[in-house]
């Protein structure tokens, strides 16, 4: 006869111990305990101590596949054949290495029957608290154990287990949520990049329990919301849809949301290509010639641009082919800041122009500078009201180191009917205190030069179109963008403005028409005026 080893024999003496069935007991109606997927839970065993008239002290918690099935008796010593068990081991069986060999420990303490691949991959269980009455089970639990049954047994006399709790299984799923440009989707923190103009779909989506709700957001600003599913199309991506972009996503199953497991989100960065743009269409400097000029120039683009720039005429002179210097390139904002340095060269045509070229992988953008020493176009700056009937207060500005030798005026007296009357031009100096216009004051601010000046010798109550140009050495300007300004009725109190005491002429309020102008109006303009006055009275 073969023998058989010691601890062999233990182990049937184990198994001939345990009774062949549960020793009946009241059993509690099913209850159902939520775990969240591969989030550890307490699932509690009440320990009864009526129940453990011996003083074992042994709890068991079995997983079983169905709700209508029994805890296994005996338990079967080949762990492979056996359900999910953890074992609390009491006083007696805790002494008992052939009963731990059963369980594939040799450890002291709680046994936990990991060696079952199935069970294993359903349920995960962890020691709780031996020292109270309840003890405390953490178990994780993954989708393949939704609708299995946990079991609470406590052993009693003979190694019997009594069934003391029993509960079904809901596996509940966090929400997962991913982002996905053109159905593809794309790993958190990803840097995502297209070119201006592409077609895009970007899309939130959210997988889970419940009812899910999905948020798609731009720089912390929601675009689009829907369940399951938010989606932006873009027909044709431009640089404002550049940005941060954040999934969120959510469930309202209240054990998720009482465990603050009901959220969830992810985020990616999407980059718009675009090719350069620059700030301005083109930059004038009026610059006399044999100056330097150091400019900036602002270009938007994104990858960064290289910029190239040429001056023409070629005789212009050694700093035909300068080289462009980048000051600064803003990542977060997409610019590039390049400084220029040339000077106005030509001598014939009193300018140089200079081409620029702006170059990324998108595309190219031109911008011309010109550099010239002819006069600046004035641009007037007042508005069309005055309070006198002879003289207005007109105020202009151009470059501050623009050449000025002297100004012409514009007037263009209109008939009721908008058309003209008469027109006059004359000319008068930057300083001037007489004439046409008298130079009030003149002032230089954030690098234009303004002027203040008082125009005389209008009509009452009529409308007049006034421009201005600027003249130097080179040439002059064109006019300027005429200002319509009517004046008041005629009186002895509003000839001209008191605040200007020295440019003021006495009314001879026995005249007909109004004083006799200082500089050259047409007979025709006096001969009108005078027969208006004459039907008026």
């Amino acid at each position: 006869m073969m023998a058989v080893p010691n601890t062999a024999r233990g182990v049937w003496l184990l198994l001939l111990l345990l009774p062949l069935s549960i020793a009946t007991a009241p059993v509690k109606s099913v209850q159902y305990v939520d775990i969240v997927e591969d989030s550890w839970e307490n699932f509690t065993c009440d320990y009864d101590a009526d129940l453990d008239s011996p003083g074992i002290r042994e709890l068991a918690l079995f997983l079983l596949d169905n709700c209508s099935a029994t805890v296994p008796s005996p338990i079967p010593a080949d762990p492979e054949k056996s359900s999910a068990a953890i074992i609390y081991l009491g006083d007696i069986t805790g002494r008992n290495k052939n009963y731990r060999k059963i369980f594939g420990t040799e450890s002291d303490g709680p046994f936990f029957n990991d060696q079952h691949r199935t069970a294993s991959q359903v349920l995960h269980l962890r020691s709780g608290d031996l020292g109270s009455e309840a003890r405390r089970i953490s178990v994780s639990a993954g989708p393949q154990a939704n609708g299995k049954c946990l079991v609470c047994a406590q052993s009693r006399e003979n190694y019997a287990y009594s069934e003391t709790r029993r509960a079904r299984v809901r596996t509940l799923r966090r929400p997962s949520v991913w982002l996905s440009v053109n159905r593809t989707k794309l790993n958190p923190s990803d840097a995502l990049q297209v070119r201006q103009n592409d077609s895009l779909t970007v899309s939130c989506n959210v997988a889970g329990n419940g009812t899910l709700s999905a948020r798609l957001l731009r720089d912390g600003v929601v675009l689009r919301e829907g369940q399951k599913e938010a989606r932006l199309e873009l027909a044709k991506a431009q640089p404002s849809d550049s940005g941060f972009y954040r999934c969120e996503g959510s469930s309202n199953l209240e054990p998720l949301r009482q465990r603050n497991l009901h959220f969830a989100a992810t985020n990616c960065s999407l980059l718009v290509k675009f090719a350069p743009k620059f700030e301005v269409d083109e930059i004038v400097r009026y610059t006399p010639v044999g100056q330097e000029e150091s400019i900036q120039v602002k270009i938007r683009a994104y990858p960064e641009p290289q910029l190239a720039c040429r001056a023409d005429p070629p005789e212009a002179g050694a700093n035909n082919n300068a080289p462009t210097r980048l000051m600064s390139y803003d990542q977060a904002n997409y610019y590039a800041q390049y400084r220029l340095v040339y000077s106005n060269l030509d001598r014939v045509r009193n300018f140089t122009r200079i081409n620029c070229m702006a170059t990324n992988e998108v595309g190219q953008s031109r911008l011309e500078i010109e550099l010239t020493a002819l006069a600046p176009k004035p641009t007037i700056t007042s508005d069309n009201k005055t309070s006198w009937w002879n003289s207005y207060h007109l105020t202009w500005q151009h470059y501050v180191n623009a050449s000025i030798d002297s100004y012409r005026i514009l007037i263009v007296y209109l008939q009721p009917n908008g058309s003209a009357l008469n027109t006059t031009e004359a000319s008068f100096a930057p300083e001037a205190k007489r004439g046409p216009v008298a130079m009030v004051s003149s002032e230089e601010k954030l690098g234009q030069r303004r002027h203040n000046g008082v125009v005389f010798n209008l009509l009452p109550e009529a409308a007049h179109d006034i421009s201005l140009k600027s003249c130097n050495r080179h040439g002059c300007s064109e006019f300027s963008r005429p200002v319509r300004v009517r004046t008041v009725a005629q009186s002895h109190t509003t000839f001209n403005d008191p605040n200007n005491p020295k440019y003021r002429r006495p009314l001879n309020m026995a005249s007909l028409g109004p004083a006799a102008p200082s500089w050259s109006l047409p007979l025709a303009l006096l001969a009108t005026s005078l027969v208006r006055r004459l039907t008026e009275d």
